[in-house]
């Protein structure tokens, strides 16, 4: 469960912006919060639309929590001893440009609150720390700070964590984390870090229509033995399609007429997976068999999603996706109405999305569910949530926002063209 995200000077982000999934003290919609029944924990919204012009930074906060995704997960095995971090500072003025870029998330884990983040600059990790509320009092478990006189670290360890902790802080290279490391050697607490990034979060941060996304849903179909369930799924959001099978076969070199050489020899012989939709005939005369390709994009991207969905619902994750566009304003209505639902998401989900649709404004979101991104006079990407702006119950959230009250729209200038 996600309670809080922060980053700092990275890609068009700044100064710090942080998204919370913290419920404020308004009673408005009671069904779209829960209590995540940790010690110390605040209650939480079930779901986060980010709304904004293009280019105003909606995908970099998304790409900032995916880099610090990968990082947790790849920094101990992914990279050489020397290699750059892949950090990305804000690069239009000159102090931000040689400024690390930092990271922070809040998050609760098997019922344990933890804090947890790093700074690092395109060399190195400079910052790095992580405190724990398993009895409902933080514990400090350890703080990593570079030095940059004396071209080394100095360590903070907390009492509360054990295991061999000089053996992993002489194995943290200086271009990886040590919860990274520590996981690297079973270092039983440490290892849960990334294993909430593994287990905790899915990242649909570049498009529904990619074939890993596509492929996750196949193999969720052969793990359970059958498509049944992901074929109700479509059918509840009423696309026409009345069951779902994988048709499998060996590439052959006749299936690559036009290949290079080097990739027909590279290919040919592998299994090749691909999902057909099941039509029932109007006239009674059967089903009729479509390939992916011949399904709209809409269809195409709620199969890819259908996989996660049921993952993230099944396990209580937390689910991001920057834009939703391919899919129409009542299916993503009709997504966002199953995750702010009890009964349907027993284990408390978590959906934070990207749009431009504004018509999901009024009567799904409480106000504090709805962020505002855009850039200042600086480039520089910030991070509103509505309810600072204080509008009425029963004010129309749409109009006022396509009114230019909130801020967050594009300036449209037809006099330069």
């Amino acid at each position: 469960m996600l309670i809080e995200f922060s980053v700092t000077n990275f890609r068009s982000i700044r100064e710090k912006q942080t998204l919370s999934m913290v419920a404020g003290s308004g009673k408005e919609m009671p069904g779209n919060t829960f209590d995540p029944k940790a010690p110390k924990a605040p209650r939480l919204l079930r779901s986060a639309a980010l709304f904004g012009p293009n280019a105003s930074g909606k995908t970099n906060v998304i790409n900032a929590l995916a880099f610090m995704h990968n990082f947790v997960r790849d920094s101990a095995t992914g990279r050489e001893p020397k290699a750059k971090t892949g950090a990305t500072p804000f690069l239009l003025d000159r102090d931000s440009r040689n400024q690390p870029s930092e990271f922070e998330i809040l998050f609760i884990h098997k019922g344990i609150h933890y804090q947890y983040g790093f700074a690092l600059t395109r060399e190195r990790v400079v910052e790095e720390w992580l405190f724990a509320w398993p009895v409902g009092r933080a514990q400090m478990w350890f703080k990593r700070s570079y030095d940059d006189a004396s071209d080394a670290y100095t360590w903070g360890m907390g009492n509360s964590l054990l295991g061999q902790r000089q053996v992993i802080q002489e194995a943290t290279r200086p271009n990886a984390l040590f919860v990274s490391t520590a996981a690297q050697l079973n270092h039983e607490q440490l290892s849960v870090i990334p294993e909430w990034f593994q287990e905790g979060l899915f990242l649909m941060g570049n498009g529904l229509l990619e074939y890993r996304h596509i492929a996750h849903t196949l193999d969720m179909i052969e793990n359970e033995g059958g498509a049944s369930g992901l074929a109700n799924f479509m059918k509840a959001a009423d696309l026409g399609i009345n069951g779902i099978a994988v048709d499998r076969k060996t590439i052959t070199a006749d299936d690559l007429p036009s290949a290079p050489e080097e990739l027909k020899q590279e290919i040919v012989g592998k299994k090749m997976r691909r999902p057909v939709f099941l039509h029932e005939c109007p006239d009674g005369s059967g089903q009729e068999r479509f390939p992916i390709e011949s399904e709209s994009d809409g269809t195409r991207a709620m199969f890819a999603l259908a996989g996660p969905w049921r993952d993230i619902i099944a396990n209580g994750m937390v689910l991001v996706i920057d834009e939703l566009s391919s899919l129409h304003p009542k299916l993503v209505r009709f997504l966002v109405e199953l995750i702010h639902s009890p009964h349907y998401n027993p284990k408390n989900a978590q959906l934070i999305f990207t749009t431009h649709d504004v018509t999901l404004m009024d009567d799904l979101f409480r106000r504090d569910q709805i962020w505002l991104v855009e850039k200042d006079a600086s480039q520089a990407s910030t991070l509103t949530p509505l309810s600072e702006f204080k509008p009425r119950l029963d004010e129309k959230l749409q109009k006022g926002y396509m009114s230019g009250r909130y801020g967050a729209l594009p300036v449209l200038t037809p006099e330069r063209l």
